[in-house]
C-alpha cells in the first residue's frame, strides 16, 4: 500500500510532535526505510507516528505515492475465526509477536517496537 492509499487511516496511538518531525525529515532525505505500517483493513496496527510524517509530507506537496504499508487482514482474521475478538486484538497491540510470530511479518521484528 502507498502513502497516499493509507491517508486518513485511524492512528493507534497519540503522536509526539518531535518523533513525527524527525521521521519526516528522515524519509524526506532518505526515502521511505524500515518497517512497512500495518494496517487492518482501514484501521492502523502499527506506524501513528510514521503516518502523521507521511501527512506532513503530503500538506508540503511532497510525492508520498510510494509502498510504505502492508494489509495484514488476512492474518488478523485468522486470528478472528479462531475465536479472538475485535477488542482481543486492540488490547494487545503492543505485543504484536503475539500475532506475527511465525508469519512473513516476523523479518521486521527488529524495527517493530511493539514486538
Amino acid at each position: 500500500m502507498t502513502g497516499r492509499e493509507i491517508l486518513g487511516f485511524a492512528k493507534v496511538n497519540p503522536v509526539e510532535k518531535e518523533k513525527v518531525l524527525d521521521i519526516f525529515k528522515s524519509i524526506k532525505n532518505n526515502g521511505w526505510n524500515g518497517a512497512p505500517i500495518l494496517c487492518w483493513g482501514n484501521q492502523l496496527i502499527t506506524g501513528s507516528h510514521r503516518l502523521a510524517a507521511l501527512e506532513m509530507m503530503e500538506e508540503e506537496g511532497e510525492n508520498i505515492d510510494f509502498e510504505c504499508a502492508i494489509d495484514v487482514s488476512d492474518i488478523i482474521d485468522e486470528k478472528i475465526e479462531s475465536g479472538m475478538t475485535q477488542q482481543d486484538i486492540f488490547e494487545n497491540l503492543d505485543y504484536l509477536r503475539f500475532f506475527f510470530a511465525g508469519t512473513y511479518i516476523e523479518k521486521y521484528k527488529d524495527e517493530i517496537e511493539e514486538w
